[in-house]
């Protein structure tokens, strides 16, 4: 008969976790990089988004393996599956992986089910493009796909920062990129165009 696993698989808890997290991501070996987008405020955001797709596992009082994940309405994106030296090799984080996939399958059938009020994603970018261009906001580049590029100053983007997870391809130069997915609503585009035109 095989024994119970020494380890429990849970939700992450932020920010009591955090620090035992990151102390496992650094010292996960070459394929684990700790990134700006992995700091507190940004775990914030991504809870906020995914709730319920952000594992540990936990043996007694020690993280021993981590997993995130995403979900854009369509696809499913997989982050920082970590799993401590000692316990590799003994299915920790195969048990992690099926852990998140069951969860992701779940959001998935919810998707699929619910009402059709998503955007395509491409029709999201521009009905944000041209909501933002309408409150004077200046695009980078002309809107292409799911992306949009628009020069914020760098007080205005801070406070965008506080609501959204946007990202600056460069830090020094003022493009900010929005990106709409699969699942991104009329609604939620309306919003981040009454968040920016706030600060303006």
């Amino acid at each position: 008969m095989r024994n119970n696993p020494p380890y429990e698989i849970r939700l992450y808890r932020h920010p009591e976790d955090y620090a035992a997290v990151v102390h496992l991501w650094e010292h996960a070996g070459p394929g684990i990089h700790v990134r700006r987008s992995d700091q507190p405020e940004e775990i914030a955001k991504k809870l906020q988004r995914d709730p319920d797709l952000f594992l540990v596992a936990q043996d007694g009082s020690q993280i021993v393996g981590t997993v995130l994940g995403g979900f854009d309405g369509r696809r499913g994106m997989v982050y920082h599956l970590a799993v401590a030296e000692a316990y590799r090799q003994q299915g920790l984080g195969a048990a992690l992986m099926q852990e998140l996939e069951d969860r992701l399958r779940q959001q998935l059938v919810a998707a699929e089910g619910a009402d059709h009020e998503a955007l395509h994603a491409h029709e999201g970018a521009a009905r944000l493009s041209a909501g933002l261009v309408a409150n004077g906001v200046e695009l980078a580049v002309p809107t292409e796909a799911n992306e949009v590029f628009v020069n914020l100053s760098p007080r205005v983007y801070a406070e965008v920062s506080k609501h959204y997870s946007v990202h600056k391809p460069d830090p020094l130069a003022a493009p900010v990129r929005f990106v709409c997915s699969w699942a991104t609503t009329a609604a939620e585009v309306d919003t981040a165009v009454d968040v920016v035109r706030a600060q303006l």
